[in-house]
């Protein structure tokens, strides 16, 4: 059912992307650019060096060591790749070490600029979003958000207060939202 809400929204959010940013993501947009969906990608790397270490003092890392023979420009943004895939699928702090064996001295970046850095991501839900205000809108496709969002207690039929996902609003709030999207549709559903 997850990959059902995913696709469902997957193929409604382009048109409903511009509304939500500035309303719901406090993000004002001048323009946008489309990039390709899928980073199809296989990561298939192997360190050098990678050991779980455990100190005298007991703090317990992985730690990995590259060497370079090459003054190599993007090192850092390997490295860095090295680091979430380790911390991913050991679950331990990790340190890292690049040993160069150039002869020339090396100009290899140590360190991410701030904006560089991953430090954790802003976590929206929908479910906070009164149905009301998605309701209100003129965008249909937000309209058709506010299935999944907060209805403030009331309880949906066939479930709880909150509800399950899966679960449908009343039909008089169903034909309420689809005369909203498409007011030709008023007598969709309607018993003669």
């Amino acid at each position: 059912m997850a990959n059902d809400y995913d696709k469902i929204l997957k193929e409604n959010i382009a048109i409903v992307f511009l509304p939500l940013a500035e309303k719901y993501l406090g993000i004002r947009i001048g323009r946008t650019e489309e990039l390709k969906d899928k980073l199809q990608t296989t990561i298939e790397k192997e360190p050098d060096f990678i050991r779980v270490v455990e100190t005298d003092g007991g703090e317990k890392f992985i730690l990995q060591l590259e060497f370079q023979s090459v003054d190599e420009e993007g090192m850092i943004y390997r490295m860095q790749e090295y680091y979430g895939l380790l911390r991913r699928k050991y679950g331990l702090p990790v340190k890292q070490f690049v040993v160069y064996l150039g002869r020339k001295p090396s100009r290899m970046q140590t360190r991410l600029a701030p904006d560089e850095v991953f430090e954790g991501f802003t976590l929206t839900s929908l479910r906070e979003y009164s149905h009301e205000r998605l309701l209100a809108s003129d965008v249909p496709e937000e309209i058709i958000l506010a299935i999944l969002s907060d209805f403030g207690g009331k309880q949906k039929a066939g479930g709880s207060a909150q509800g399950d996902p899966g679960q449908a609003a009343s039909p008089e709030r169903g034909r309420n939202c689809v005369a909203k999207i498409h007011p030709a549709a008023i007598g969709f559903g309607a018993v003669a």
